[in-house]
């Protein structure tokens, strides 16, 4: 069984959550058109919407229309992401290959900063 959460960082209070059942899982009907990762942060994070926070996501959830869409619902993110993703920007792509010997590389544009960093394990944040 596998369950989708959304937890408060301090005290790990479960706001909401989704029960994965397999193709057959309900997501709610709110935001049909988007694809599973996405709607799955939608559907959990409704009610916290348009109220100033900021969510934390993997790289299975983080994408460049998701963050666009969370922006607009004046909700901030921050994500570790996978750069292979088609939809994200080159900058975010040439951010992976640049700086090998840095610890951490920022970028950014009017919608996006993303930083390398690399310790024992690389990790690329988008926010």
């Amino acid at each position: 069984m596998k369950i989708y959460k959304l937890c408060e960082s301090s005290t790990g209070y479960v706001w909401n959550f989704i029960v994965y059942t397999g193709k057959d899982t309900i997501y709610g009907q709110r935001h049909l058109g988007e694809q599973t990762s996405s709607r799955t942060v939608l559907e959990v994070a409704h009610d916290l919407l348009d109220k100033g926070y900021c969510l934390y996501l993997d790289n299975w959830y983080t994408s460049p229309k998701l963050v666009d869409t969370l922006c607009i619902r004046k909700t901030d993110v921050v994500g570790t992401l996978r750069t292979s993703r088609k939809e994200f920007p080159d900058f975010v792509k040439r951010a992976r290959q640049k700086g090998e010997n840095s610890s951490s590389i920022p970028q950014e544009t009017d919608d996006y900063e993303v930083e390398r960093q690399k310790g024992c394990h690389t990790h690329q944040h988008i926010s």
